[in-house]
């Protein structure tokens, strides 16, 4: 694996210059664009993200969390056409176009989403 920057809960801070080997790296990475001066749905989000997370490590969901933002990393936002913030995509090794959320911006919408997702993708082996 390579290294990375993780914030204090262990979410991975990716950019444009490591997002390819955090995709090569993990099998399932979820990732939250947000934009540092979104001070309403950016900020009201991330506690939602972070207990997502806690709950997805508890239930053993095989997937890891990451952050981007925005607008220091336009490269990686154009390449996925992330148009909004906060804005979460599931990328999965082997599929070249991720997965885009657009459930409820609360963490048990996220969870039952992504434990769907995962079930699924296993069925069809990934």
């Amino acid at each position: 694996l390579h290294k990375y920057d993780k914030a204090d809960t262990g979410i991975l801070i990716l950019n444009d210059s490591n997002i390819d080997a955090a995709r090569g790296d993990y099998k399932h990475l979820i990732v939250n664009w947000y934009s540092k001066w979104c001070t309403t749905w950016c900020v009201l989000f991330h506690p939602y993200y972070i207990t997502a997370h806690d709950i997805a490590r508890t239930k053993g969901l095989n997937v890891q969390f990451a952050q981007m933002e925005w607008n220091d990393n336009q490269k990686t936002v154009k390449k996925y056409n992330v148009t909004t913030h906060p804005t979460q995509m599931l990328f999965v090794a082997g599929k070249a176009t991720p997965i885009e959320y657009k459930g409820a911006k609360g963490y048990t919408a996220l969870i039952n989403w992504l434990t769907t997702q995962l079930n699924t993708l296993a069925a069809q082996g990934y």
